[in-house]
């Protein structure tokens, strides 16, 4: 039996076909998104020109063998680039490092290093080169720069202390001891004026360095100087809720003007990369730019109905389709360390909110003499990153630091926002302490290597693999262990949007599963 559309589908095939306006589709977790987009091309005339932008790289290979030759498959990096080439009518270097050989070169600096101490210089160096690439991704264009003249936002010391407060840069270090409060400010905004200073210094500099590039340059070059993209009949966006305000503009100028339509597709309720630079809103943002017509994709063909019932409680119009079996939805308790293989079977997908429990139950499964591991190879470096950063000479000496990093981390996260979001904190601080509690090796070498061991990501599809529900997105398994639910919403979301993405968090994890959803807790520690 051929390919038979859904009613919702058909409907946006109709209005690919007859409608002349711009549409955005609120496609939900299952629902032959990319089957109905790819399908959907087949209803447009060959003579137009059709830009299909995916998410990423492999994401966009996949797509060029599925959808007809004359449609131009891109990532929004790949197109910045190809329009940055043109601009500068020649060839173009990318060098990842631009941006710290600037800084090293810049007289400012320079003349730092016979003034200061090594520490506080490499400190500086890394403010300011998380401070350049923020200010890239959110489109602040020095005000000395005159050619360039499609910022974002304002060059104001008001939009770099708020850029420094959303993205947790802190000016200042944790051991930095003060005589008062006043003394403290001061230095602070010292330290910001400074930073600023130097980082002002290096976009000014890279900006005028046009034949090389970093990766951030893919999109900010491109906007900064309103480089010239072609503009096509037709652009389709795939994964739209995760689209930033400087990818949005560049949105902007590969649509024609006029007769030109935008087709977003995406899903609201998995919008969970804000902390990535998405908007936290970018396809109602989307939708009101390019005045869309809104339709909706809401049936499952991934998750059976008892899994879309367990999701309509964060999303009401979820729909399974007809065909769809009845699967099962499981709630077991707390699993025993002693009978693993009872509750976990192969080729299972465990998820959980947080990772300290994933790093414990993964330990119980390799116990238990079931492979297992965890995906996220960020998450290792980060842990044996703060291993570094303290500089432990043993386990009792890394519990003690560790402990303090933790409680002075969080009386600066709390100084900053009384709302503010600890869970990352208090994760990273758990992780280690399984990790420590758990170690074959007791020395800090070892334990760095057993974190980097457990999160190296093998494709073995008969190990159990367990992941963060972030990781987890885009992500289906047959089986699916929920571990700790009741760790959603956070303890630490207090702001509306906050709790909400929360629970957008609880549906993407619910809906990773085709066949069987099983709930379970870690066991209680004695």
């Amino acid at each position: 039996m051929g390919f038979v559309p859904s009613k919702y589908q058909q409907d946006i095939f109709n209005e690919i076909k007859n409608g002349k306006e711009s549409l955005i589709i609120y496609a939900l977790a299952g629902a032959s998104k990319t089957t109905t987009i790819v399908k959907s091309l087949e209803y447009l005339p060959e003579n137009l020109s059709i830009l299909f932008l995916a998410f990423n790289k492999s994401i966009a290979t996949e797509l060029q063998e599925r959808v007809p030759s004359h449609v131009q498959v891109r990532t929004l990096n790949a197109l910045g680039h190809r329009a940055w080439l043109r601009h500068v009518g020649g060839k173009v270097q990318l060098n990842a490092n631009k941006t710290w050989d600037i800084l090293q070169n810049s007289p400012e600096y320079r003349a730092m290093l016979t003034q200061s101490e090594a520490d506080l210089l490499e400190k500086v160096a890394t403010r300011v080169r998380r401070m350049v690439a923020l200010a890239k991704h959110q489109g602040i264009v020095p005000d000395g720069c005159q050619d360039a003249k499609g910022g974002i936002l304002p060059d104001t010391m008001e939009t770099w202390q708020e850029l420094c407060s959303t993205y947790d840069v802190d000016l200042l270090d944790e051991e930095d001891q003060f005589d008062s409060v006043e003394t403290k400010i001061k230095k602070e905004n010292q330290m910001l004026e400074v930073c600023v200073g130097l980082a002002r210094k290096c976009l000014l500099i890279g900006l005028e360095m046009w034949t090389e590039i970093d990766f951030d340059d893919q999109l900010y070059m491109t906007v900064a100087y309103r480089a010239k993209m072609d503009r096509h009949d037709i652009v389709m966006v795939d994964e739209a809720q995760d689209i930033s305000s400087i990818q949005r503009k560049m949105l902007h100028g590969c649509v024609k003007l006029e007769t030109g339509r935008l087709i977003g597709v995406g899903d609201k309720f998995q919008a969970i990369y804000q902390w990535r630079g998405a908007s936290t809103n970018s396809m109602d943002l989307l939708k009101n730019e390019f005045n869309c017509k809104e339709f909706p994709l809401s049936i499952t063909y991934r998750c059976p109905k008892s899994v879309v019932r367990e999701a309509q409680q964060f999303v009401p119009h979820f729909e399974a389709a007809e065909t769809a079996p009845e699967g099962e939805v499981l709630r077991l308790g707390e699993y025993d360390p002693r009978r693993m293989t009872e509750v976990f079977q192969r080729g299972d997908m465990v998820i959980c909110r947080n990772n300290a429990p994933l790093v414990r139950c993964a330990f119980d499964l390799i116990r238990a003499g079931m492979a297992a591991k965890i995906m996220g190879r960020d998450i290792g470096s980060s842990l044996t990153g703060l291993v570094k950063k303290l500089r432990p000479k043993n386990f009792n000496d890394l519990a003690e630091k560790l402990a303090a990093w933790k409680d002075k981390e969080i009386a600066k996260a709390l100084k900053k926002d009384p709302d503010a979001n600890l869970s990352s904190i208090e994760e990273r601080y758990e992780c280690l302490l399984v990790f420590m509690e758990k170690s074959q090796s007791g020395t800090i070498p070892g334990l760095n290597y057993e974190i980097e061991a457990m999160f190296d990501e093998s494709k073995n599809p008969n190990q159990v693999t367990l992941c963060s529900v972030h990781k987890s997105k885009g992500l289906e398994r047959d089986r699916v262990i929920f571990l700790n639910s009741h760790l959603i919403p956070s303890k630490y979301a207090r702001k509306p949007e906050a709790i909400a993405a929360e629970w957008n968090i609880f549906y993407v994890g619910v809906t990773r599963a085709k066949k069987s959803l099983v709930y379970v807790n870690s066991p209680k520690k004695k």
